[in-house]
């Protein structure tokens, strides 16, 4: 399985050894709804490049951590889709062919108001992820090679005693769940992304509470891929030898 230890060793010997930043999304405060909307985010070292589409007036800041060095050109890209079909009983039954349950969910329309987004669907349009309502992120990684996309922050606003949340986990590139948690009252954080990768937040069958939102924001970075890290310690020793061998 690529989310293995190995990565989370990666994940603390950058924690260890690199400068603490991250790159954080801002959502626009109000605007149309859109089947999707999305964002683009490349010059990951800074000056960081953002663009986006159906999120006017969003924005991005920061840089990623060093190491890794990542090439102006290198990108990473969120889209955002939701539905409102969503059963927490089904999709936990589901897990064995997964996209094929996420397929058959019935797309419904994303806006963003005061600074969240959310699901719009039928008469329940609030603009916020009620039950049976979900928010699906999907990345694309395919122009990111110097390392791996970590979400390390994706607070949901709004979510109280009487409000659950399903979460889902989707390896796009092994076509399997990977991670899992149903009826939850709190946020995810510090998860590792692939391209094509799911992110599914939905509001539990049997709800009661007001619904909730999306968060204001998304604190992303870029952790080195193993063979980064090697090249960073390999670095260091010769540094280190260079230094021995000084008059």
């Amino acid at each position: 399985m690529k989310k293995n230890i190995l990565k989370a060793l990666v994940l603390s010997l950058v924690t260890a050894a690199a400068a603490n930043a991250s790159i954080v999304i801002t959502f626009e405060n109000g605007n149309t709804a859109h089947a999707s909307k999305s964002v683009s985010l490349s010059s990951l070292n800074g000056p960081l490049s953002f663009s986006q589409t159906g999120m006017a007036g969003s924005s991005a800041s920061g840089t990623v951590a060093t190491p890794p060095i990542i090439g102006s050109g290198e990108t990473i890209d969120i889209v955002w889709t939701a539905a409102n079909d969503w059963n927490s009983t089904i999709a936990a039954a589901s897990f064995g062919d997964f996209s094929t349950y996420a397929a058959g969910l019935s797309a419904v329309n994303v806006q963003c108001d005061g600074g969240k987004m959310g699901v719009v669907s039928g008469a329940v349009a609030d603009k916020v992820i009620n039950a049976n309502d979900v928010m699906v992120m999907t990345v694309d990684t395919s122009a990111l090679i110097s390392g791996t996309l970590q979400i390390e922050a994706m607070d949901l606003f709004a979510v109280n005693g009487d409000d659950s949340v399903d979460y889902v986990i989707y390896d796009a590139s092994a076509d399997s769940v990977v991670f899992s948690s149903f009826g939850t009252a709190g946020n995810l954080s510090s998860f590792l992304l692939d391209n094509g990768d799911q992110v599914y937040v939905a509001g539990s069958t049997g709800m009661t509470g007001d619904g909730f939102a999306m968060g204001k924001t998304y604190t992303l970075d870029v952790v080195p891929e193993p063979a980064s890290i090697a090249l960073v310690g390999f670095a260091s020793v010769v540094l280190l030898a260079l230094r021995r061998f000084r008059i």
